[in-house]
């Protein structure tokens, strides 16, 4: 499960994928997003109601999917569908 204190630190198989990318080609594609993720709240004030929850939501995503299990990709869905996924009536 996702927690704030574990950021960055995966043992999933997104992680070592990353990982794994960065010393093929030299890229640091993980740690730049690392480096939004922690920027990215400062910023979320300067931002539009609408444009601030599509950046949180973005932001929640990606943590989810840094997580890798089964149930932080189910719950990145979940997450994905309330905001998005207009209710069936």
């Amino acid at each position: 499960q996702f927690t704030m204190k574990n950021l960055g630190q995966s043992k999933s198989v997104v992680a070592d994928f990353m990982k794994k990318k960065k010393q093929e080609d030299g890229s640091s594609f993980e740690e730049g997003m690392l480096k939004l993720l922690r920027t990215l709240p400062k910023v979320l004030k300067f931002l539009p109601s609408d444009k601030a929850a599509d950046a949180r939501t973005f932001m929640m995503s990606f943590q989810y999917w840094l997580g890798g299990s089964p149930e932080n990709l189910e719950s990145m869905l979940v997450m994905l569908g309330q905001d998005y996924v207009p209710q069936v009536k």
